[in-house]
Formats: structure tokens, sequence, C-alpha cells
């Protein structure tokens, strides 16, 4: 009896070892996937002159990036965006400093349209603080 009871131990344990192995396998196939469609966002991004649009494109890039780390945290894929790693040229902290950017020129490109008056000295201000030098700041 004791060695039926050894024996299905040991047969249980080896499928639960496979199972465990095939859904880590199944969770790295699709956050491999969501990369992708991440990847293919940010490179369509970057073909694409209209600012809103390729704000669009890189905000669902960012999802899809936190969507691996919130879904899949278990694979490598998560383990090295939330570290800050680079996957190829793919990286959470650079992405969302080209989204912060891209946000900017898409609210001054609303602003240039429709202008109002916050959104006027909004730009005036933002563009007088990239101005280095104190003398030429005092021409503005």
């Amino acid at each position: 009896m004791k060695r039926i009871l050894a024996v299905l131990m040991i047969g249980l344990s080896l499928v639960m070892g496979t199972v465990s192995g095939a859904l880590a396998s199944d969770d790295s196939a699709r956050a491999n996937s969501l990369f992708v469609e991440a990847v293919r966002l940010i490179q369509s991004s970057q073909n694409t002159l209209n600012n809103q649009e390729k704000l669009e494109q890189l905000d669902t890039a960012q999802g899809k990036l936190n969507q691996i780390i919130e879904r899949y945290p278990s694979s490598d894929l998560a383990v090295k965006l939330i570290t800050g790693q680079s996957i190829g040229n793919i990286n959470l902290v650079a992405l969302a400093k080209t989204i912060k950017e891209v946000r900017d020129n898409a609210e001054k490109d609303a602003c240039y349209k429709a202008p109002t008056t916050k959104c006027v000295l909004v730009i005036a201000l933002s563009e007088a603080k990239t101005i280095e030098s104190a003398s030429q700041r005092s021409w503005v």
C-alpha cells in the first residue's frame, strides 16, 4: 500500500510539473505576442506625422507592455521590463519620455489650431524654459 501511494505521489508530482511548465510556456507565448504588438505600434508611430495619432499608438503600446507585467509577471519579458532593461530598442522609461514629448507636441498642435489664452501662455512658458542663457531670455 505504501508503495502504491509513493508511486501515485511521484506520478502526481510529474504531472503537476508538466502542467506548470506548459502554463509557463503559454504565459511566455502570450507575453511575446503582446510584446510584438507593442513593437509594431511603436514602429508605426515613427512613421506617423500626426502627433495625436502618434500619441494614441504609443499609449496603446505602453498599455500592452504594462499588460505583460501585470498578467505575466513570471515571464522573462515582464522581469526585463519591470527592471528597466532594454529589450532590443524597447525600454519603458524611454517610451514614457517619448510619450511625454509627443503629448506636449500634440497639445501645442491643438493650441495652434484653436488658440486660447491659457494654451498660448503655456506654450510661451514652455519656449522660455528652452532658452539657455540669461542674456537671450531677456530679449524674449
